[in-house]
């Protein structure tokens, strides 16, 4: 992907951020290769834990944890995206050796299979290049038929399946079992729609699902419209080819379609839209060392895309996205929103039952993005 003066972006072999360096795909194939020599054993919890393995584990462990380090250093002359999601992996790996190491083994079970999170963040965001790595390095030693078909498809997102990923996330939305009402509020099925439209360019796959989730008798009418209506803005995406050529101005367009769906925050009728406008940013981020406004606005736009259709619990790049559009462009006109939403999501994610408690390092953290923007304010006067 090129970033030109007129900010057009095309797609390239630079969408696939390995392919273009071969120093990270080194790095990444070392990873991959201590990655696939733990993740196998911790699905059997008498042989993660037992003191015969331990030894073993801890040096498979270590290894995850020094190539992790490793990513996270390279990962800082990469785009700023990579970079962070480099920076939670290595944090999650050093995490998974220091449980491990003290004979914390569920905590350390539970951490490992998480720090997928980061893999299936960055294989999702941009679309399918290169067959890479080699899927048997990740799954050979998993039997993913007895894994529950939507880990079953987590798990082949991660080893970059995706057609194979698609059709599991098919199998569980097909079941006529499973009340409509209750599959299309799944995060399972934004991931569905992300892999469909971002990571294989498809829009034409989905409606299928969509016109047989329709057609099911015990179909509620609002679900019903509701699917029917994602099914109309996939078929227009299909006609317009949205990724031929990548504009700010064409991918604010897609967002206030999605905006005109809605007629609340978390309204989701506008799911398609805000999907296809997610994953044009990616592409127009991805691997531009840019610190421009308009660089700094594609970062807000990810921010409030990603407020939308983010779902995981382990790694959010939403308040990311927010800080990285404050830092780049204090005195823009969306940096003011950007700390608003930030602002939201960090006390939100630190309030409950006993109140709002938020960290040092949080609070830190928003009075040097209010600094930022208040200064630029003055110095703009």
């Amino acid at each position: 992907m090129i970033l030109g003066a007129t900010g057009v972006v095309g797609q390239t072999s630079k969408t696939d951020p390995t392919k273009s360096n071969p120093d990270t795909r080194a790095i990444m194939d070392t990873l991959i290769d201590s990655f696939a020599e733990v993740l196998p054993l911790s699905f059997d919890m008498k042989e993660f834990s037992s003191k015969k393995s331990k030894q073993t584990i801890l040096k498979s462990l270590k290894k995850l944890k020094d190539n992790a380090n490793i990513l996270e250093q390279h990962g800082k002359i990469k785009d700023k995206n990579f970079g962070f999601v480099a920076k939670s992996l290595e944090s999650d790996a050093n995490n998974v050796y220091r449980w491990f190491e003290k004979g914390y083994y569920d905590e350390a079970k539970f951490t490992l299979h998480n720090m997928t999170e980061n893999c299936i963040a960055c294989h999702s965001s941009l679309p399918e290049t290169a067959k890479f790595p080699k899927p048997e390095r990740f799954l050979s030693k998993i039997n993913l038929q007895n894994l529950p078909a939507l880990d079953k498809a987590h798990y082949l997102t991660m080893s970059r399946q995706f057609d194979e990923a698609l059709a599991a996330y098919e199998t569980v939305f097909n079941d006529p079992e499973i009340q409509p009402a209750n599959l299309i509020a799944l995060g399972s099925f934004t991931q569905y729609m992300k892999l469909s439209i971002s990571v294989k360019s498809d829009f034409n796959r989905p409606q299928k699902l969509l016109l047989n989730i329709a057609d099911r008798p015990k179909t509620p009418r609002h679900v019903r419209m509701l699917v029917l209506k994602w099914n109309k803005q996939l078929e227009t995406y299909e006609k317009s080819a949205p990724f031929g050529q990548i504009t700010l101005p064409s991918i604010r367009k897609t967002i206030e379609a999605g905006k005109l769906e809605m007629e609340f925050p978390k309204d989701r009728d506008g799911l398609i839209h805000y999907v296809t406008a997610n994953a044009m940013l990616n592409r127009y981020v991805n691997g531009n060392p840019s610190t421009s406004t308009d660089m700094a606005e594609a970062y807000y736009l990810m921010g409030v895309t990603e407020s939308l259709l983010g779902h995981s619990f382990w790694i959010s790049r939403q308040d990311f996205y927010l800080e990285t559009a404050i830092r780049l462009a204090p005195g823009s006109d969306f940096s003011p929103k950007a700390y608003a939403l930030l602002e939201e999501s960090l006390v939100s994610g630190f309030t409950g039952s006993a109140g709002t408690n938020i960290p040092d390092d949080v609070s830190l953290l928003l009075n040097d993005l209010k600094t930022l923007i208040d200064n630029a304010k003055k110095e703009k006067s």
